[in-house]
């Protein structure tokens, strides 16, 4: 039997294009995710004996939801549990907003990194259960226990890059702070690859995160 076979004719297929799997700004408000999910974007880690960071409508710094992370005691890590998103912002300014509420007895740290082996750390702050926030391991200032305070941090990257960051401190009822030149984590910190959102008390305890902004300058 002579002949071809007839081809399979098929009308092209439009694919959705693919995403990267870091990210290059970030804005989230948490009032598109429904309660009880994760964090959109981000990796959540840590989620075990009662520990869990979850959208909930408890409280919010705007509209109606924000991000709870719930600690609990005998965890096997201290900073757990937490999340993180990926990035790729290596030149000009970062500069990132976000809000946090601390309940009694929360320990909240927030970090920049880099994707060196072992990584870099640049900006690095941590509120206490007293509401004593610290840059590195310098006293800063006091913020309020169960409400809504705003940060906002800033810091050159890349052949910019000064060894320094700036931090904005927002408080209800009272004149916002500003802290420059504080020292990164690492000396030769350049790049934001990583950034960190971590619940470190070894209580059962919690805190709310929303509107998280990040923009690159």
């Amino acid at each position: 039997m002579g002949g071809f076979a007839q081809e399979n004719l098929r009308a092209p297929v439009d694919l959705p294009p693919v995403k990267p799997r870091w990210l290059q700004a970030l804005q989230e408000d948490f009032e598109q995710t429904p309660m009880g999910q994760p964090a959109p974007q981000a990796v959540t880690s840590g989620e075990e004996h009662g520990a869990s960071i979850r959208v909930t409508d408890q409280t919010a710094a705007s509209g109606k939801h924000s991000l709870r992370f719930q600690d609990a005691p005998g965890l096997r890590y201290p900073w757990q549990p937490h999340l993180y998103y990926v990035l790729r912002m290596r030149q000009g300014t970062a500069r990132l907003r976000f809000a946090v509420r601390l309940e009694p007895g929360a320990v909240f740290v927030h970090e920049w990194r880099d994707a060196s082996q072992p990584y870099l750390v640049g900006p690095s702050i941590r509120i206490d259960a007293e509401g004593q926030l610290f840059a590195g391991a310098k006293p800063l200032c006091k913020v309020p226990i169960g409400q809504w305070v705003r940060l906002e941090i800033s810091a050159p990257l890349g052949k910019q890059a000064a060894g320094t960051y700036q931090l904005r401190v927002e408080t209800p009822g009272q004149p916002a702070q500003t802290f420059a030149d504080l020292p990164v984590g690492s000396a030769g910190w350049k790049s934001l690859c990583w950034l960190g959102f971590i619940s470190a008390a070894d209580a059962k305890s919690s805190f709310y995160l929303d509107d998280i902004q990040l923009q690159p300058e």
